[in-house]
Formats: structure tokens, sequence, C-alpha cells
């Protein structure tokens, strides 16, 4: 399951977190329970989530979450995003100071850190960086700012990940015959 985080989505069921979690039906035990509007954090117990689990007899898909860095199309930075970008444009290819679409450089040069990839690739170790801090903020339930700033914190230690024995999972309700 890596760093993806189990999510119900489009719940929409009156009561709290408590009595909603009672309703529903899964073979693995239901640590936690967070809403945030009309999805529903779940953390299970053990290794694995369900692909399913059934409320007031509905199967409802499990979702995984993957949390991604939030990060700017246009300048490639992070902790903002294009629309609210006020630095000039960075090419997503060679790093130059243009938009992608307009380079002619055959080379790949990351803007961020140098190395031969696109600015938003996943071989980026800024972004391998910034997803950690990602999920982070995800796994345990923080804003972002501060699971970057516990991230960064001397002493802790900034690659660790969520409890082998913890998963985190989102759900959508679908209708029945989607499954």
């Amino acid at each position: 399951m890596g760093d993806q985080y189990p999510v119900l989505r489009d719940i929409d069921l009156p009561g709290t977190e408590t009595e909603i979690m009672e309703l529903i039906e899964t073979p693995i035990t239901i640590l936690r329970a967070t809403l945030r509007g009309s999805s529903m954090f779940l953390t299970f117990q053990g290794p694995k989530a369900p692909n399913t689990v059934y409320i007031r007899g509905v199967r409802v898909r499990v979702q995984r979450l993957d949390p991604r860095p939030v990060q700017c199309e246009r300048c490639g930075r992070y902790n903002h995003l294009t629309s609210a970008c006020r630095g000039g444009p960075r090419c997503g290819n060679c790093g130059g100071s243009h938009l992608t679409p307009s380079c002619t450089e055959h080379t790949q040069k990351c803007a961020n850190c140098g190395g031969n990839h696109h600015f938003l690739s996943p071989k980026c170790r800024l972004w391998r960086r910034e997803r950690a801090i990602a999920a982070r903020a995800a796994s345990e339930k923080l804003p972002l700012g501060e699971a970057r700033r516990q991230y960064f914190a001397p002493n802790n230690h900034r690659r660790t990940q969520p409890a082998a024995d913890t998963l985190y999972v989102a759900i959508a309700i679908l209708p029945h015959g989607d499954c």
C-alpha cells in the first residue's frame, strides 16, 4: 500500500464520525474515522484495507488517496498552485526561464534539483521530500505547514513513514451495480 491512504468519498449520512463508523461493515477493525466534508478518512488495523465495505447494506468502494506535493506547473516550485504563482516561468524540461511548451532543448534538467528529469517528476529528490511531507500531513491529519515544520525539526527523523500496522483509506459510494 505504501503511502496511499484509504478514503470513503461522497458520504452523505447524518451523524457523528463515531455513529457513521458504526454503520460501516468490514472484516478489518477500523481504529479511527475522520470526516472532512463529504469524505471520510479511515485508519484500519493492519497493513491492508478492504477493497469494499458495506454501509447500511450498500457496497462501497474503498479508494486510495495518494498524497502528492502541492506544486506549481508554471515555475515548478512547491507550496503554491499555478493560479497563485507570483514567480517567473521556469521550463519543466530544461529549467530555463521560459514556459515548457516553448522549449526546444532535448536534454532535461530539473529547475529544482538540477537532475536529468522534468521538474514534476517523482524522480526528483525534492519532489520525494515534498511527497513525504504531504504523506505525513495526510497520515497524522495535520495542516501542511505543521507537517513541514515537523519534517524539518532537528530532533525528528525526516523520512519516517506511517506505522506498518496502520492503513488509511478513502471510500466512494457508488451505485449498486458499479462495484
